[in-house]
Formats: structure tokens, C-alpha cells, sequence
């Protein structure tokens, strides 16, 4: 399967990731993409890269294709895929809201690394409020692994 992103002038970029010995892994199955960036969902025995291709750039084609360095992908961490796409951070009214599909513990850092807020989150809608404004980091973590997600508050 193509995964298809990132229009350029009206083409789409075409991503296709293949292991060190050239296997093409399998799109929506291996991995996802979503707005130019790769999740792997399952752990690879062998290095990865990836071949992009654009119709806007024939030159990169065949054995002159645009491709990334070698990657090792050596674990898989995080909430579960389909449960961390639907995972929702906000911020409005002085306030950080966080809409997800499960329990979780939640915890907000300021840019110099420093604990704003903590707090057990339930299934649905949270409101943590935030005294001050600027850039932080908010960590979810439940038994399945945890996300990592940077807000700007102003």
C-alpha cells in the first residue's frame, strides 16, 4: 500500500519504506503517516528508510530516488496507535484542555523542565488551568506507554 501526503503544487509525495535488504514494509500495517511524519506500529528486525517520490520531480526516480539514511526501529513505545490519534490537547481560556479515550496520569512541564500541573485524568473531556503562559510540554502516560505533546499557552 502507498501512503500519500504532503501535496506539492497539486502532487501528492509518495512514501514508501523498505528495510535495509529493500522489503517494502506495508502502509496502515508496519506504519502510518499523518501530516509528513511516519509512526511505526510495529518494531523492525532490520534498519528502515524511506523512498519519496513527487511527480513535480521526475529526476528523483528509479535508482536516483530521494531516500533517507538508515534508521534502526528498535521499539515501539506509546499509547496504542488508533487511541493516540484520538487523543486531543488544547488550550483556551488559561486553561489546557485534554480530550482521550482512557484513564491516564497527566503531567505539564515549562520549558525549563519544571512540574506546572499533575493530574489523574478520566476517559472524556479534563480541564487542567495554567497560571502562566509560554511553552510546555504535556506528558499522558497510562499502563500502555505514554504521549508527548508541545503547547504553546498564551
Amino acid at each position: 500500500m502507498l501512503l500519500k501526503n504532503q501535496l506539492i503544487d497539486g502532487n501528492a509525495t509518495v512514501y514508501i519504506w523498505k528495510t535495509k535488504d529493500g522489503s517494502t514494509l506495508v502502509g496502515n500495517t508496519d506504519y502510518s503517516i499523518a501530516n509528513g511524519k511516519t509512526m511505526f506500529l510495529k518494531t523492525q528486525t532490520d534498519s528502515v528508510y524511506c523512498e519519496m517520490t513527487n511527480a513535480n520531480f521526475p529526476l528523483f526516480a528509479g535508482a536516483d530516488v530521494l531516500k533517507t539514511t538508515y534508521t534502526k526501529v528498535s521499539t515501539v513505545t506509546g499509547i496504542e496507535p488508533n487511541k493516540q490519534e484520538l487523543t486531543q490537547v488544547y488550550f483556551s481560556n488559561k486553561s489546557l484542555f485534554v480530550n482521550a479515550p482512557y484513564q491516564a496520569q497527566l503531567a505539564v512541564y515549562d520549558v525549563n523542565g519544571r512540574l506546572a500541573a499533575s493530574k489523574s485524568i478520566e476517559a472524556g473531556v479534563n480541564t487542567i488551568p495554567l497560571r502562566t503562559t509560554g511553552l510546555f510540554l504535556v506528558k499522558i502516560t497510562n499502563d500502555k506507554g505514554s504521549i508527548t505533546r508541545k503547547m504553546m499557552v498564551e
